[in-house]
């Protein structure tokens, strides 16, 4: 094995890690300084603020990059488009743990059911990876077009990224029960 190559993946994963993670902080603390402009602990805000689908737009983001399509034509080939790469998803991810341990559930099985619901929509992305090398699902012909370069790539960003919001939802239902048990218990 290639010294290089493995010093070159670690400068690689080091420098995504930290400009993903150093621009993704300040952006979910951003967000979340408006977010609670917004929202005054105003409880049937918070309820109805359950449906807000972010963990889909994250996803579909992420989605964005899962072939690295656009920052291959903007940069070509290469060390900087891996680390652009690398850093694109570490900065989606962050801001997602920041959403994920901001949130201020008073009660372990809502925090749980919120991480619950974040770890099944993210599933899509996963399933997708898991797919690109035959294992079934949309992510093996998703890498067959998007290696060819076709332009019909794009449309299992949209596909995908409505399975998502699907997930996401229907999670949204049950997070919104448990939300209402615990309520009402706790009262």
């Amino acid at each position: 094995m290639n010294v290089e190559i493995i010093i070159e993946h670690i400068a690689i994963s080091i420098l995504g890690w930290l400009l993903g993670t150093i621009l993704g902080l300040g952006v979910a603390f951003r967000l979340l300084g408006l977010w609670g402009k917004v929202n005054r602990e105003d409880k049937k805000s918070h309820s109805l603020s359950l449906f807000i689908p972010w963990r889909t737009f994250i996803s579909s983001l992420l989605l964005l990059n899962f072939f690295p399509i656009a920052p291959i034509l903007l940069l070509g080939l290469g060390t900087i488009t891996n680390i652009v790469s690398v850093a694109y998803m570490v900065f989606f991810l962050t801001i997602v743990i920041v959403f994920q341990a901001m949130q201020s559930k008073r009660e372990p099985i809502m925090q749980i059911s919120s991480w619950i619901r974040t770890l099944a929509v993210l599933s899509v992305i996963i399933a997708i990876h898991y797919g690109t090398w035959g294992g079934g699902g949309l992510g093996f012909a998703a890498r067959e077009q998007a290696t060819m370069m076709e332009s019909g790539a794009w449309n299992f960003l949209w596909v995908l990224s409505g399975i998502a919001l699907i997930i996401d939802e229907s999670a949204a239902v049950i997070e919104w029960f448990v939300y209402s048990y615990v309520n009402r218990t706790s009262t």
